[in-house]
Order: structure tokens, then C-alpha cells, then sequence
């Protein structure tokens, strides 16, 4: 994919600490990866901080910032990073706080609690190399990119309507997948190994 002209201007003046450059790389891409963080996230308020968490690493590291690559890509690799290390923090404490409630003491954390979260993005891409093409390419415009179903509509030219059945569909592809693995796991943490099977 092309990377804009005006980006790649742009992010060379970012890289020199020009606070113009990134104000207007803000305004033009924060409110996509807002919805890319509250798909993932579910709370208005965390999306908006996880967005300021984004663009202050894009500021502290813009010495390393390269013109060539697609800033909205860099963007949502650098929040994949930060929503799953916080989503994994949040599974962990759940299973401790379990863990303590069924015993109903203090007691050192096990690794019977946690998430296998390797085994899981594993499965999760062995499920979705059944999907059919179209499928794969709805369901990754969705959970990697971030795009609204009205977005791949207009992109795919096709109804919102279809974008919705492929996605409703290989949820539940995924769920029946995941059951033959004898694998249960809250949609949270599902979620967590869709984004590590699908930007690995």
C-alpha cells in the first residue's frame, strides 16, 4: 500500500521534534484509533487514554519514526502491544482474585490459573486458516485494522449486512473451533488471542 505523501512529510518533521507535524498526525488518524481501541478495550474511557498512551510513545520514540512505513499501521501495532499487555494483566488478577475466593486464603499464584496465551493465538489461527478468503481478508479488516463494519463495507463493496454475517459467522466458527480443543475462555481473553493470531 502507498504510503501518503503528505505522511511521509510529515513524519520527517515529526522525527526533527516538530510539534506541528504531530499535532496534525494526531487529528488525522486519533479518532480511528479510538474505535480501533474500544473495539478491543469496550470502554470509552480506557480507549481514550490507550490513544494518548499511542501518541506519547510516537512522541518519545520519533527519533526512530520511519517516513516509509504506513503511520496508521505503526499506530495500531504500537496499540496491539499496549491493549494486550494490559488485557493480560487484567485476565492474571481475575484468576488470582479467583483462585484466592475458592480458597479462601492467601496463597502464592499458580500458573494453573493463567492463560496459555501461545497455545490460544495458535488455535485461534489454525481456525481462521478454514475461513474462506473473503472471510480472512473481513475478519482481518475488523479485529487488526480496526475498520468499522460500515468501512469494509464501502471498501469491499458490499452491504454492511454481509460484513456482519462473515463476522457473526466466524465467531462462531471460532467458538466451535476452540470447543473441539476442549478450550473455554471469557470473550475477553478470546479476543486477546485473536489479536496475537492475526498480527503475528
Amino acid at each position: 500500500m502507498e504510503i501518503p505523501p503528505d505522511d511521509s512529510a510529515l513524519i520527517q518533521l515529526l522525527r526533527q521534534g516538530d510539534l506541528a507535524s504531530f499535532d496534525a498526525l494526531f487529528y488525522k488518524y486519533e479518532r480511528r484509533l479510538y474505535g480501533f481501541c474500544l473495539k478491543w478495550l469496550r470502554s470509552p474511557e480506557e480507549a481514550e487514554e490507550m490513544v494518548q498512551e499511542v501518541f506519547l510513545r510516537v512522541w518519545t520514540t520519533r527519533a526512530a519514526l520511519n517516513e516509509h512505513q504506513l503511520f496508521n499501521a505503526y499506530l495500531i501495532r504500537i496499540a496491539k502491544n499496549l491493549i494486550y499487555n494490559q488485557l493480560k494483566k487484567k485476565v492474571h488478577r481475575h484468576a488470582y482474585e479467583h483462585y484466592q475466593q475458592r480458597h479462601q486464603t492467601i496463597a502464592h499464584h499458580t500458573t494453573e490459573e493463567d492463560v496459555d496465551f501461545t497455545f490460544l493465538s495458535q488455535t485461534v489461527r489454525q481456525a481462521t486458516e478454514q475461513f474462506s478468503p473473503r472471510r480472512q481478508q473481513i475478519f482481518h479488516l475488523s479485529r487488526v485494522q480496526g475498520q468499522t463494519n460500515q468501512q469494509i463495507a464501502q471498501q469491499l463493496n458490499i452491504s454492511v449486512s454481509t460484513v456482519e454475517n462473515h463476522l457473526n459467522a466466524a465467531l462462531k466458527l471460532l467458538r466451535q473451533h476452540l470447543t473441539r480443543q476442549n478450550l473455554y475462555v471469557p470473550e475477553a481473553v478470546l479476543m486477546i488471542g485473536i489479536g496475537l493470531s492475526l498480527c503475528s
